[in-house]
């Protein structure tokens, strides 16, 4: 195995080390820098966010599929007749999916439904009536938070 054997090579290799210990992270940052996209311009407006409802077309769509998917046919009906048409007594089991399909869902699907004109001219009604029935079902399984409407 070969050895060092001159000082000035070994004092040539520690400076060229150095050298590369120093300059490099500079180069890298330089190099990060350039790579960073300029940030968007924001006009310091606030976005509302609005608790348990979902505004994003397609993915919106998706969204309440799955949550309707969730509920038996049953349940469905019964719930959608109370909050559309007539106050009944929902039973204890679909407040217990009700309430497992969570406020995000039941909002969203109230809005969806609230959106077709045959449903919009009683929205005042209808949203008093989705806040009661989410907050008696809440009740009913023991997990009880007053709810915003939707």
């Amino acid at each position: 195995m070969a050895r060092f054997t001159s000082f000035p090579a070994m004092v040539v290799v520690v400076l060229l080390a150095s050298a590369i210990g120093i300059l490099l992270p500079k180069v890298a940052s330089d190099i990060f820098e350039e790579s960073i996209a300029p940030a968007p311009e924001y006009d310091g407006s606030y976005v509302e966010e609005r608790p348990g409802f979902i505004e994003d077309g397609e993915y919106e769509a998706n969204f309440l599929d799955n949550c309707k998917k969730k509920l038996t046919n049953n349940c469905g009906t019964s719930i959608f007749t109370t909050i559309f048409l007539k106050d009944e007594v929902i039973t204890q089991d679909c407040c217990h999916q009700l309430v497992k399909i969570g406020l995000a869902c039941h909002n969203g699907l109230v809005k969806h439904i609230i959106s077709i004109p045959e449903f919009k001219a009683n929205q005042s009604i209808t949203l008093r009536r989705s806040v009661k029935i989410w907050n008696k079902c809440k009740l009913v399984t023991g997990s009880f938070s007053p709810s915003h409407s939707p």
